[in-house]
This record gives C-alpha cells, structure tokens and sequence, in this order.
C-alpha cells in the first residue's frame, strides 16, 4: 500500500512537470501572437463602435465604494437563478445550415461581419448586407426603449445584459481579466433599479482575445441561413411595428435570484432543425454559436475545455433555456474551421463540475451593490486584471479620480502571458500526461 501512495504522487508530480512543459513550449512558440491583419482591422471597428457610446455617461466619476470578491456562505436555494418567464421577443432568427457540419472549410476573413455607422457616401458593390449575417451592437441596456417599457410594467431589481453576466462569471476562474461596467442607477415607486451595460472595451486586448472576438461573429455568419431569416415571433398586429424594423432578436426574461427580481436580455443565436427527431409541435431546437480556438490542432494536439469557458457555456445556454452549444473548432494557424462540436447541458457540465461559485459570485454582487447604490445615479464597477475586489465610482460633474474619456482609445495589443493546455492524445500503454518513456 505504501509503494502504491508513492507511486501516485509521483505520477501525479510527473503530470504536472508535463503540463507545465507544454505550456511553457506553447508560449516560448510565439503562435499565441498570430494576428491576421483583416482580423485586426475589424477589432478595431468594433472598439471604435463601443467607444462611440461613452457619451451616454458622465466624463468623470470620483472614488466610491469597494466591493470584495470573497463569497460568503450561503444556502444553495439562494444561490440558484430561477426563470420566472419571457416578457418580451423580438427581432430575427435564422436557422444553422447544417452542411457546415460535414467538411472542414476556410473563413472568409475578407467579409466585413461588423454593421458599422452609414458613412454619407455608400459604394453598393462594398455590400452584401441580405448575404450573410453580420454582427450589428444592440442599445445598452440603459438606454433600450423596451427596457424602459418593461421596467414600468414589472417588479425589477436588476436589468443585466448577457454580456455583463458572461463577464462578471468568467472573473469567478480567471482574475487576470480587467473589465469595467457601466452600472445606471433608476428611481421606481421609492425602489431603485440597477441596470448593468456591457462591459466597456478593454484597455488591453491579446491577439487571442482579438481572434476570439471576430472569429465568434465569423462562425455564426457561416453557420446561419441568414437571406431566409424570419421573425423570432409571430407577428400580430401588437407587434407588427416592433418586428419589421429589427434584424437582431433580443429576448428579455425575467429571473429570479433569492429575493432578487433579473431582467435578462439576451440573444438566441439560431435555430436547429431536426426532422428526423422532431415531434409535431415542436419547436426548433434553440442554439448558441461559438468559436474554440486552436494552435496546434494541426499537430493532433487540441486544447481542452478550462473552467471559465465552460463557466460562459453553462450561463449562455442556461438563460437561452438550456440551448444547444455549437462549438466551431478553428485552427487559427491555418485560418480553418476544423469541425463542429455539439454540446448539450450535460456535456457542458461534465459529470462533475457544477456552477454553484459562478451563481454564488453573481448573487453576491446583485444584493451588495443592490444595498449599496442608493442614491439615483450612473456608477462604474471595474475590475483591475489580478486584484480581489471591484472599486465602484460615481459620476460626477467635476475632474476627480476617473476621467472616461480615457479610456476613449484602441485596446493595446499586448503579449499572451498564459498558455492553454492541450487535450491528452491518447497513446497505447502510458499513463495520460506523462512524459514517454526512455526507450
């Protein structure tokens, strides 16, 4: 028994010296930096397009508050998001073309997949718009008519868009990550709403981050019949006027998180139909489109799922109702789609790993900034990479310790100082992530 404890240990010492030894080759590599320069070029659209919308908020905030990060104890029972139902649906949806499954296929990077501001002169031979699907940014939550509609009509606490939710989730395994979050603080019948924007655009951005943020949009464009899209809805004639002028649908849910009503806008990125399995009825399959970034797929080395990822898998398919994942394998080096994954909520999860400190973590920022934010108001919630605690401004009217307008300038591209590990490529007789033997 004793000679079996040893042995344990020093496999399991070995398969970390292997870990670390593949991270440290992936790194000293340099394919981490690869950045397609059209790929770059649309990042920089993007920001541009996030950064236009910081006049919305004051220019300066002042020192307010520090939220830890810590999470303290809790019943599970508060700890659990609960649907309470749909208030409202709009917009577009197209079905997955389902040859994208079959063969692997290069991207198109020359395709503009970003709906830029109209510029005053159009060239008509530039655009393709009815073509394929092209990402166009919704209104802030703070500013989105039907939140402001929904909001009168309902019990609310917390208005939160799914990018804000995705963010504040994936700090709860990854700390290096610096966001800061636009927060909008409402007056309803002597009861304060909060409403969280996305996150602002990061002040630094890695080429991985920046080839994740396009090849997104990219694979979704591939993946949809986007010239036969159709309504999210039925149209009626209360909802005519509402439908015909959108192209994004837009879903808004309302939540229940302990005492806490959560209004959640989100977006269903397409439909999958299923003939064969589908029973009369029903409807199509719901799904969420996104990409999983290789680097050295080509080797028959591919990267294994780490905690964060499926962390922002488990939240967008939960407030989609457990909608299907499809998941893009792309080898970046080489610009490809390799193939496509299909993720369930059972393969999201895996078995084991359940996302009770990711639930914990976003209930525990609802009720102490919900306790906390009392005055009417606009406030920043900023994360800086590597620290434990949030720091809250407020807006002011006079120069104090943040000035926005600072952050009114392209992410720096800065170096990749993380590796991620590849998945096991299972060899006859050895021990998984070890190193081979000495022949």
């Amino acid at each position: 028994m004793e000679m079996y404890k040893r042995m344990c240990i020093d496999i399991k010492q070995e398969q970390n010296n292997y870990v670390n030894e593949q991270k440290k080759k992936v790194l000293e590599s340099d394919v981490l930096n690869i950045l397609d320069e059209k790929i770059e070029k649309m990042v920089q659209e993007y920001c541009k397009i996030e950064q236009a919308r910081l006049s919305q908020y004051p220019q300066f905030y002042k020192y307010f508050n520090l939220l830890h990060m810590s999470i303290p104890d809790s019943s599970a029972e508060s700890s659990v998001l609960s649907f309470k139902g749909s208030l409202l649906q709009t917009g577009k949806i197209a079905t997955c073309k389902v040859s994208v499954m079959e063969t692997p296929r290069r991207l198109d990077l020359f395709k503009k997949y970003i709906v830029t501001p109209p510029n005053e002169t159009i060239n008509e031979e530039e655009e393709e718009i009815d073509n394929y699907y092209k990402k166009k940014l919704p209104p802030t939550v703070s500013v989105d008519e039907n939140i402001t509609q929904l909001t009168q009509t309902n019990e609310v606490d917390i208005v939160i868009s799914s990018e804000c939710l995705v963010s504040l989730v994936e700090l709860v395994n990854d700390v290096s990550l610096d966001i800061c979050v636009p927060i909008r603080v409402i007056e309803k019948d002597g009861k304060n709403i909060l409403m969280f924007d996305r996150p602002l655009p990061r002040e630094e951005m890695t080429a991985r981050e920046r080839n994740k943020l396009i090849y997104d949009i990219a694979f979704k464009s591939l993946c949809l019949d986007w010239p036969n899209r159709h309504d999210i809805v039925s149209i009626t004639k209360e909802t005519e006027n509402t439908e015909s002028n959108q192209e994004e649908n837009l879903q808004y849910n309302m939540w229940k998180f302990g005492e806490m009503n959560i209004l959640i806008r989100h977006q269903i990125d397409g439909e999958l139909v299923e003939t064969g399995t589908k029973k009369p009825g029903s409807k199509d399959r719901r799904v969420y489109l996104t990409s999983k970034l290789d680097y050295q797929i080509s080797e028959g080395r591919e990267e294994i799922t780490p905690a964060n990822e499926r962390a922002v898998n488990w939240i967008r398919s939960y407030i989609a109702g457990h909608a299907t994942v499809l998941e893009g394998r792309i080898d970046v080096v080489n610009n490809k789609l390799v193939r496509v994954d299909r993720k369930e909520m059972v393969d999201i999860m895996g078995g084991q790993w359940r996302p009770m400190l990711e639930s914990e973590l976003l209930r525990h920022i609802f009720s102490k900034l919900h306790k906390n934010l009392l005055e009417p108001g606009h406030y920043l919630l900023q994360h800086k990479k590597d620290d434990h605690n949030f720091l809250i401004f407020q807006g002011t009217d006079t120069l104090s310790d943040l000035d926005l307008l600072s952050k009114k300038k392209l992410p720096i591209l800065s170096k990749s100082d993380k590796s991620f590990i590849p998945a096991w490529s299972a060899i006859e007789n050895q021990i998984p992530w070890t190193f081979q033997p000495n022949k």
